[in-house]
């Protein structure tokens, strides 16, 4: 095999490794994105349950006094619950990212030490 064709070799098997990483990259991010989703998912419905809790607590109330502690008690809650979900919305969104990545930078690394 002479240089020309040893130099096209190395390419093709540089770009198959290239297109098998952006492949597994992909599915990657389609399975991060799925699980993502279904977080929110999950996410809304306990909101939407919370919501409902709340309409009937304040209906069932004794009072404005009641009714107002109810409302306080219901929003300290929601923030808690808002910035937990958050918090697990943002660690969700940096496992993607990783994962996602990883497959790619790997590929590349590997490409660019298989040439030098």
């Amino acid at each position: 095999m002479n240089k020309h064709d040893r130099r096209f070799a190395d390419s093709t098997a540089a770009a198959e490794e290239s297109t098998r990483a952006m492949g597994n990259g992909y599915l990657a991010v389609a399975e991060a994105v799925r699980d993502f989703n279904m977080k929110l998912i999950e996410m809304t419905q306990a909101n939407m349950m919370a919501t409902f809790s709340f309409a009937q607590r304040v209906a069932t109330a004794k009072g404005p006094g009641e009714a107002a502690a109810v409302w306080s008690s219901c929003a300290h809650e929601r923030f808690e619950t808002l910035t937990d979900q958050t918090r697990d919305l943002t660690a969700l969104a940096q496992r993607v990212m990783t994962s996602t990545a990883e497959p790619l930078t790997r590929s590349f690394r590997q490409t660019l030490h298989g040439r030098s």
